[in-house]
C-alpha cells in the first residue's frame, strides 16, 4: 500500500509525526528526558562515591572529598565517613529509582496518547478515502497501519526511545570491567532473592488478570476496526463516518485505559526488581565494608580484600543490562520508521471526492435525475460508462439492464459519489452533485448493491443502521414488513434481536437482500438504487421481493439493474445498456416494439428464440 519510501524519508516521516503530535505533550517529553538523564547520572554517581570511600575510609591513601560538597560539611572520624558514605549510596540509589519510576511514567503516558490519536486520526482519515483506494488496497494491510503500525510507535516512545537514552548514558566511560568472585560475600549478595521472587510472584498474580483485558480489548477492536474496513462502501453511502468514528474512538479509548493500567503495573513490578538490586548493592557494601575495616563478620571466616569488594560492587550493578538491549533499539528504531512511513502514506494519499467548499444542501429533495455526457473509466481499463446521458422525472421508476460487464453497476456508483466520473456532470433537482453537500447526497440515497454488507449485530440494528436518530421497534417493523423480511425475520430464534454474524453470514442470500432493503428504505430516501436485487435469490424470494416492489418504489424515484427483465417490465423507462453505452431506452412495450437489443434479450429469457446459439448472457 503506498509508494516505497527510503531510509531518509522514513526518517522525516517520523519526524513529520512528532511535529504533529510532539507539541502537545513536549511538557512531558522535556520532562521525560531530563529525567532519565538524572536517573542515569545519580547510578554513575555512586561508583564515585564508592571510589571515594576506597581510597580514604578503607585504605587512608588520600583525604575525603566530594565534588560540589565543602570539607567542612564532612565528618573527620573514619566511621562518621563510614556512614555518610552508606548514606550517600543509599541516597543516590533510591533516587535513581525514583527517577526511573517518573520518566518510565511520563514517557508511557505520552505513548499511550500519542497511540490512541495516531490511530483516531488514522482511522479517520481511511473513511475520508476515495473507494478507489480500497479497489487497490487489501484489508490486511489498512489493518496493518492501524493496528500493528500504530503499536510500533506505542512500543517505540514507551521503550525504545528511554532505554536508548539509558544505553548511551550508562555506557560512556565504562569500560571492561573484572569480576571476581567470592562465595561468602555472595550470600550476603543474594540474600534479597528470596524475597523478590515473593514479590515477583505476587505482581505476576496480579497483572495476569490486567493483561487477559488488555487483549480481549484489542481484539474488540480489531474486529470492529476491520468490519468498518470491509463495509466503508455501505457507510460512505449512509453517510454514518462520524457515527463510527465515535464507536471506534469509544473502543480505542477503552483499550487505551486497559492497557494503561497493565503499564502502570509493570512500572511497579519492575521498580521493585530494581529496588532489589539497589539494596543488594547497599548491603554488599554495608556488610562488606565492615568485613574490610573489621575482619570476617557474623560466622563467616574467609578473608575481603578491598579490591574484591569493588569488583563485587560493580558486578551488582546494573550497568550491563542496557548495553545487551542496543540490538532490541535498533530494530525498534528500524521498525518504527516503517511505521510511521505507511502511517503518513494514509494521511497524504491524494482524494478526489470531497466536500466542495460551499456545498448545496440537499434539504429537500424532489428526485430529479439527470446524466449528462457522463463518461468513467476504472484504473487501467477501459471506459466502464462512454458518453452517457439521460433525464429521470421525480417519482419514475428506471430500469437498467444489459450484460455482465454493460457498466449499470458503476452507473450508479457514480449517483452518490462513490466514484466521480472523468468527463460530464450528473444533476440532482437541478444541482450538480458534485456541488452539493456529501452527508445530505447520501443521505437522500438509498442503495442496495449486488451483494448486501450486514454488520455483525443484530437484525434490527443492521435495518436502523443508517438513521442518525434512535429509531422506535415499530419503525423498524414498518420497513421490514414493506420489504418482505418481517415473515423470516419473525421465525428466527430472537426474531429482530438475533445475531447475524459476520457480514450476516448466518443469514441466506435472500435474507441479507431483504433487510439490506429494508435498510435502504427506513430513512423514506427519495433516490432508491436496487442494484440486482434479486440476482443471488430463488424464485420464491424474487416473487417476495416483486411482490413489494410497487410499494417500495411508490413516491421515489427509483434505479433498478435488474439480472431478470421480468423485475423491470413495469418501469417507466428502461435504459439498455452496451459496453457502457446506452443504445436503447424505453418502456417495455417500446423496446419490445423497436425488436432491438432488448426484444432479444426478453425472447431469450421467455424461451421464444429457439437457437441456443443465439442466446447472450445477461448474467
Amino acid at each position: 500500500m503506498g509508494k516505497e519510501i527510503d531510509t531518509a524519508d522514513s526518517r522525516r516521516a517520523l519526524w513529520k509525526l512528532l511535529k504533529w503530535y510532539g507539541p502537545k505533550y513536549k511538557t512531558n517529553l522535556s520532562v521525560g528526558i531530563v529525567l532519565t538523564l538524572l536517573a542515569n547520572l545519580l547510578a554513575q554517581t555512586t561508583p564515585l562515591v564508592l571510589g571515594t570511600a576506597i581510597n580514604s575510609v578503607f585504605t587512608e591513601q588520600q583525604e575525603f572529598s566530594l565534588p560540589l560538597v565543602p570539607d567542612s560539611w564532612l565528618p573527620t572520624d573514619q566511621i562518621g565517613l563510614f556512614w555518610l558514605t552508606f548514606g550517600l549510596i543509599l541516597t543516590l540509589s533510591f533516587g535513581s529509582v525514583l527517577f526511573q519510576a517518573a520518566q518510565d511514567w511520563l514517557w508511557g503516558k505520552f505513548a499511550q496518547n500519542l497511540q490512541h490519536e495516531v490511530r483516531m486520526d488514522a482511522y479517520e482519515m481511511t473513511q475520508q478515502l476515495d473507494v478507489s483506494f480500497y479497489d487497490n488496497s487489501e484489508t490486511g494491510e489498512i489493518m496493518s497501519v492501524l493496528n500493528n503500525d500504530v503499536n510500533q510507535l506505542e512500543e517505540f516512545f514507551m521503550e525504545t526511545v528511554p532505554t536508548g537514552i539509558r544505553v548511551l548514558v550508562m555506557t560512556v566511560g565504562i569500560g571492561a570491567l573484572m569480576l571476581l568472585y567470592h562465595w561468602q560475600l555472595a550470600v550476603v549478595t543474594l540474600s534479597v532473592i528470596p524475597f523478590m521472587i515473593f514479590l515477583v510472584q505476587r505482581f505476576d498474580q496480579t497483572v495476569a488478570s490486567k493483561y487477559r483485558r488488555k487483549r480481549e480489548k484489542v481484539g474488540l477492536l480489531n474486529g470492529l476496526l476491520e468490519n468498518n474496513i470491509t463495509g466503508v462502501e455501505t457507510i460512505k453511502v449512509y453517510g454514518t463516518e462520524q457515527k463510527e468514528r465515535e464507536r471506534v474512538e469509544k473502543s480505542s479509548t477503552e483499550y487505551k485505559e486497559s492497557a494503561w493500567e497493565t503499564y502502570k503495573t509493570r512500572i511497579m513490578l519492575l521498580a521493585v526488581a530494581v529496588s532489589g538490586a539497589e539494596i543488594a548493592y547497599a548491603i554488599t557494601f554495608l556488610v562488606g565494608g565492615y568485613w574490610v575495616i573489621n575482619g570476617p563478620p557474623f560466622l563467616f571466616t574467609q578473608q575481603l580484600a578491598v579490591g574484591t569488594l569493588v569488583a563485587f560492587l560493580l558486578y551488582t550493578n546494573r550497568f550491563q543490562g542496557p548495553l545487551m538491549q542496543f540490538s532490541d533499539v535498533f530494530d525498534s528504531y528500524q521498525g518504527a520508521l516503517a511505521a510511521a512511513s505507511r502511517i503518513i502514506n494514509v494521511h497524504e494519499y491524494d482524494t478526489s471526492i470531497e466536500n466542495p467548499d460551499n456545498p448545496v444542501e440537499l434539504d429537500t429533495c424532489v428526485g430529479h435525475v439527470e446524466y449528462e455526457n457522463v463518461t468513467f473509466t476504472y484504473e487501467d481499463s477501459d471506459p466502464a460508462v462512454e458518453n452517457v446521458s439521460f433525464k429521470s422525472e421525480p417519482q419514475e421508476f428506471v430500469g437498467i439492464v444489459g450484460s455482465t460487464g454493460s457498466g449499470k453497476s458503476t452507473l450508479m456508483k457514480l449517483l452518490p459519489r462513490l466514484y466521480d466520473p472523468d468527463e460530464g456532470s450528473i444533476r440532482i433537482d437541478g444541482n450538480r452533485i458534485d456541488e452539493q453537500d456529501l452527508h445530505s447526497l447520501r443521505q437522500n440515497i438509498g442503495y442496495v448493491s449486488q451483494e448486501p454488507y450486514l454488520f455483525n449485530s443484530t437484525v434490527a440494528e443492521n435495518i436502523a443502521y443508517g438513521s442518525a436518530e434512535e429509531m422506535s421497534n415499530e419503525e423498524i417493523k414498518r420497513a421490514a414488513i414493506r420489504a418482505g423480511a418481517h415473515e423470516f425475520i419473525s421465525t428466527l430464534p430472537n426474531g429482530y434481536e438475533t445475531e447475524v454474524g459476520e457480514r450476516g453470514v448466518k443469514l441466506s442470500g435472500g435474507q441479507r437482500q431483504r433487510i439490506a432493503i429494508a435498510r435502504a428504505i427506513v430513512l423514506d430516501p427519495k433516490i432508491l438504487i436496487l442494484d440486482e436485487a434479486t440476482s443471488h435469490v430463488d424464485n420464491k424470494t424474487e416473487a417476495v421481493i416483486q411482490r413489494h416492489m410497487s410499494d417500495l418504489i411508490s413516491n421515489r424515484t427509483t434505479f433498478v439493474i435488474a439480472h431478470r427483465l421480468s423485475t423491470v417490465k413495469d418501469a417507466d423507462n428502461i435504459l439498455v445498456m452496451k459496453d457502457g453505452e446506452i443504445v436503447e431506452q424505453g418502456n417495455h412495450e417500446q423496446l419490445l416494439n423497436e425488436d432491438g437489443l432488448y426484444a432479444n434479450l426478453w425472447n431469450i429469457q421467455i424461451g421464444a428464440t429457439e437457437s441456443p446459439a443465439e442466446r447472450v448472457d445477461i448474467s
